[in-house]
């Protein structure tokens, strides 16, 4: 495995928790990605990934776990980017369909390490 670091990343990121959001910001930024675009209204994430066309979008698991699978799915249909699933804990059932739908890659509790791992994957 190359030691090099890989080229930035136009991330786009989902998150309905303005919490939450901010904290993946600040991560994705350390890791040395650019977020170019961040949004709280699931709503919107597709018109925007389609709009600002990001190299990989990552969606958190909000309130409801049928609105984030579908926007992964609309993401995916797409093919705008890869998707990376964000879940504050572990959750089998939803990483399941979300690997159905056709998600790249999962990390839970913002780790950091995990996060550059599944942006590793996604390059």
């Amino acid at each position: 495995m190359s030691s090099e670091r890989p080229e930035a990343l136009r991330v786009l990121i989902a998150n309905e928790r303005p919490d939450r959001l901010q904290a993946t910001t600040e991560v994705v930024e350390r890791l040395g990605h650019v977020v170019i675009a961040r949004e709280l209204q699931v709503s919107e994430v597709a018109a925007m990934t389609t709009h600002s066309t990001p190299d990989v979008a990552l969606v958190a698991l909000g309130e409801s776990t049928e609105q984030a699978l579908g926007l992964i799915s609309s993401i995916v249909q797409e093919a705008a980017c890869p998707v990376i699933a964000v879940l504050e804990v572990e959750d089998p059932a939803f990483i399941r369909e979300a690997a159905r739908r056709g998600v790249f890659a999962y990390i839970a509790d913002g780790d950091a390490d995990e996060l550059e791992s599944a942006l590793e994957i996604v390059l």
